[in-house]
């Protein structure tokens, strides 16, 4: 995507998270200031993976030492200048964003009211997003094309947050359905099961709710293969 093109996912966007930074951390990372796409601006992982612990924070100030810490672990002569020029790089940005920054000698965070991220949307921390529009947001895993630091605390905290986001994955699609069946509308619900499956091979959840509704619509042969197949695609891909 060259820079200046907008990414189609910003589409997705529900009106009410207009903002001026638009952050997807969920499969490909990507970031968008004022519609435009810049990804490409940030090189190098570690200015991105600072960018998403700071979204993420919500506005909760992170102090220097920790992201430095965490970033940077075994090179802590350094990690302190590393950060610096970490920051360097987001500051100049989003400098058509003059209140992204709220930042002290110790301490660093990233303004909310500017910045709508794709996990946030998807955990529900908008209002306004319904079922449907926050699975929209359901691209992949938490920053899982990139090479993640040798760091434990950084694998925690992605760890941690990997983890919910598959929880309020489960409990959206399990939300989505029963609102869609309880109207009647077992059909559209078979559709987005069906949906799951294919952009999730390797999802079981998904392949359980397909199953489930299938069994559920008195198709019994049709849940039968679809647990073949299931189980063809966690061997193929969870062995």
């Amino acid at each position: 995507m060259s820079n200046g093109d907008v990414d189609p996912y910003m589409g997705l966007m529900h009106p009410s998270l207009t903002r001026p930074i638009q952050l997807r951390l969920l499969g490909e990372f990507d970031v968008a200031v004022d519609d435009v796409n810049c990804t490409r601006a940030i090189h190098y992982t570690k200015p991105r993976f600072l960018l998403a612990i700071l979204a993420l924070s919500r506005g909760k100030p992170q102090t220097r030492a920790d992201l430095a810490g965490m970033l940077w672990p075994t090179t802590q002569q350094d990690s302190r200048a590393n950060l610096r020029q970490a920051l360097f790089v987001l500051r100049r940005l989003f400098k058509s964003v003059p209140d992204a920054w709220d930042s002290t000698n110790h301490a660093i965070a990233l303004n909310p009211d500017v910045v709508m991220v794709d996990v946030l949307a998807l955990l529900g921390s908008y209002s306004g997003l319904g079922y449907w529009e926050r699975l929209a947001y359901d691209r992949g895993g938490l920053l899982e094309h990139m090479a993640m630091p040798d760091s434990t605390a950084f694998t925690a905290w992605r760890g941690n947050w990997q983890s919910r986001i598959e929880r309020e994955i489960s409990e959206c699609r399990e939300g989505l359905i029963c609102e869609l069946t309880g109207a009647g509308e077992q059909d559209r619900a078979l559709e987005y099961a069906k949906q799951w499956v294919h952009q999730h091979p390797a999802d079981e959840g998904a392949y359980r709710h397909l199953i489930r509704l299938l069994h559920d619509m008195g198709n019994d042969e049709a849940a039968w293969l679809a647990m073949q197949h299931c189980r063809s695609a966690m061997l193929k891909h969870h062995n």
